[in-house]
């Protein structure tokens, strides 16, 4: 489908492009307050005299008709409006633009924040340049220059939230900033944006937001914060006070032998688990008996130890199938000494609200005896994040699922460069090699 020969643009200022050409401005202000006002809702059909008393008045009714007809004259010329399909359609009772020919960024706005995404409200942010129709101030354009200006200040507000909530703290508070630049008086926008300052780590600069808010609202309206905004002092102070020192020894170990494809795997993986992401707690890579779980998360292992700062722990379970003992196995692995039954109370005092990691590998024997255990220490500590290898997805409403699916295999069409280069080749020579047997690949081989 061909995009529309005209882009009209109402947000900062009406412009009006055809074929990507800016057109001069219209020859008088009303013929361009009425274009502008039929392009907020394109494709409505407005009937002649309504529009002619939102415009003139205070004239009588056929004097008002009469400029009403002049303006859509005027408005035609500028456009260069053709005969055989104008964009302004207009008869004796009604006057609309053809939606099937414009493209209005307003309207793109109102359809991109309803459907409530990431990628949809970054392309409505960006479309928001400004407040529309500045240029008009009489009626009706104040009452929707408000409702889009609270719309694009909620769209930002919102994308700040979905951000955060999926660890991209620092686009978050882009985005909040963004909604504080839009109403610096909007005690919501500057909430939220100390809020993720704050889960960012970022407490000086959280307290800075809180600070300049305040004393804004104090100048300018001689109002003080809500007792709710003044909450966030408390919780900032308590953030920043500093916390206790403590030393951790991570039993993880540097992969033995080298991970062939999986990068695209590794990458998310690492994401989801990245310290600064709080959206996902419970991560299970999921698939068959050999597929490569166990080597994806001891990968995944070594490569986030150091930001865990040690704090992360591999506990092998393959051999057990009950509770008790995988409580125990993680205790040891933890070096926590604990008694009987008393296991998870001692592994969360031990971990605390630190962040850790904690990778429980060949986790299906245990389902679902083993779940609750895996759910309390979830809870009991609210920064650690719990990685399962499993043949079956664990399904307790708040994991993640990261489904791994067999390596591609070679066609018997594929040339020898193309094979060599395969994963799955890569492995199977290198397994040869370690099993005794080395092959060297060749058209015969």
């Amino acid at each position: 489908m061909s995009r529309p020969f005209w882009r009209i643009t109402l947000f900062g200022g009406l412009r009006v492009f055809h074929d990507g050409v800016q057109l001069p401005r219209f020859d008088t202000r009303k013929a361009a307050a009425v274009f502008a006002f039929l392009s907020l809702d394109p494709g409505r059909v407005r009937d002649r005299g309504e529009l002619a008393a939102a415009f003139w008045g205070e004239d009588e009714p056929e004097l008002s008709r009469t400029s009403l007809r002049q303006s859509l004259a005027s408005m035609r010329r500028t456009l260069g409006d053709s005969t055989e399909d104008p964009v302004v359609k207009a008869d004796r009772i009604s006057v609309h633009l053809d939606e099937g020919q414009i493209e209005v960024d307003a309207s793109e706005f109102s359809r991109l924040v309803k459907l409530d995404d990431v990628d949809s409200l970054m392309q409505a942010t960006s479309l928001y340049t400004g407040p529309l129709l500045p240029e008009f101030s009489d009626d009706p354009f104040p009452t929707e220059r408000i409702r889009f200006a609270e719309a694009a200040i909620a769209a930002h507000e919102r994308l700040a939230t979905l951000l955060a909530e999926r660890g991209h703290h620092e686009r978050g508070i882009k985005a909040a900033e963004a909604a504080v630049a839009l109403d610096p008086l909007r005690e919501s926008s500057a909430s939220l944006l100390i809020k993720i300052l704050n889960h960012a780590g970022k407490t000086s600069e959280s307290a800075r937001v809180y600070h300049t808010f305040e004393e804004r609202l104090r100048k300018q309206l001689g109002l003080a914060p809500s007792e709710r905004f003044k909450s966030l002092a408390t919780n900032l102070a308590k953030s920043s006070r500093p916390r206790p020192e403590r030393s951790f020894t991570s039993n993880i170990a540097a992969p033995l032998t080298p991970m062939f494809g999986r990068r695209e795997e590794l990458e998310r993986a690492c994401s989801i688990l990245a310290r600064d992401n709080e959206a996902i707690r419970v991560l299970t890579l999921t698939g068959p008996g050999g597929i490569g779980k166990t080597k994806l998360a001891r990968e995944t292992a070594w490569k986030l130890r150091d930001e865990y700062d040690g704090a992360a722990w591999w506990v092998p379970l393959a051999d057990l199938d009950d509770l008790p003992p995988m409580a125990r196995r993680i205790a040891d692995a933890l070096g926590v000494t604990t008694d009987p039954g008393d296991e998870a109370r001692r592994i969360a005092g031990y971990i605390g609200e630190y962040p850790a990691l904690l990778f429980l590998d060949n986790f299906e024997q245990l389902v679902p005896e083993g779940i609750p255990l895996v759910q309390s220490l979830a809870e009991l500590c609210p920064r650690l994040k719990v990685v399962v290898t499993s043949r079956e997805r664990l399904d307790i409403g708040f994991d993640h699922e990261l489904p791994l699916a067999p390596l591609s295999a070679p066609d018997a069409s594929d040339p020898a460069d193309r094979i060599a280069e395969m994963p799955s080749v890569q492995l199977f020579l290198d397994r040869a090699s370690q099993a005794g047997a080395p092959l060297t690949l060749t058209e015969g081989t």
